[in-house]
């Protein structure tokens, strides 16, 4: 199943639903400000910049599973509990795991630069900087940030929200390489950096 979504369109869409994500979350941290909530919005806002300045694709993955896994994995921050839950490890731990992850994730996209984007598709294929360590360290970033927030504040249905995500992403991972893989300079890199999510495991 193919979709026809002008390349402009979904930019603007995801822009503005990032825009009021951001706005909500401010709003939050207004009434209870946290350091966590803090990470997150200067994650967000990270994304944001480069999402907006990042090339058109060469070569895209429009399918119906593609789209489906990128939109929840993209939007699904819209139901996450922003207010405190429960702290099940100390600041100390959980706010370094998000600081690292914070600025994993901000390597990890000047890395990419404008390669940066939603949708599975060829933007250009990049190898140098944290794409030596795992081929999507912006979600290994994504995960271990997620991770840390879930242990500073959690929440069951921020636990199954993290489940249901992690699914979508790994969906949206698949079809990101059965894009990537065509081209041989990305085989040749998957050669040799074998991971694709966390060193040594997957």
């Amino acid at each position: 199943m193919r979709i026809s979504l002008p390349a402009w369109v979904l930019r603007a869409l995801t822009a503005a639903m990032l825009c009021i994500f951001l706005w909500r979350a401010v709003g939050q941290w207004l009434e209870s400000p946290t350091l966590t909530l803090s990470l997150v919005i200067i994650g967000e806002v990270v994304t944001l910049s480069i999402y907006l300045a990042a090339r058109p694709a060469s070569n895209s993955r429009v399918g119906f599973i593609p789209i489906i896994s990128t939109l929840v994995a993209t939007f699904f921050f819209y139901v996450v509990v922003l207010e405190p839950g429960a702290a099940l490890a100390p600041l100390w731990l959980t706010a370094t795991l998000q600081i690292v992850a914070v600025l994993w994730q901000i390597v990890s996209k000047l890395s990419l630069g404008r390669s940066f984007g939603l949708l599975p598709a060829n933007r250009g294929i990049v190898t140098h900087g944290t794409y030596r360590v795992v081929r999507h360290p912006i979600y290994l970033g994504y995960f271990v940030g997620h991770m840390a927030f879930l242990l500073a504040s959690f929440s069951w249905s921020n636990l199954y929200l993290f489940a249901c995500l992690y699914f979508f992403q790994g969906l949206r991972i698949r079809e990101e390489e059965k894009v990537l893989i065509q081209d041989p300079a990305y085989a040749s890199y998957a050669e040799r950096t074998r991971y694709r999510l966390i060193p040594g495991v997957i």
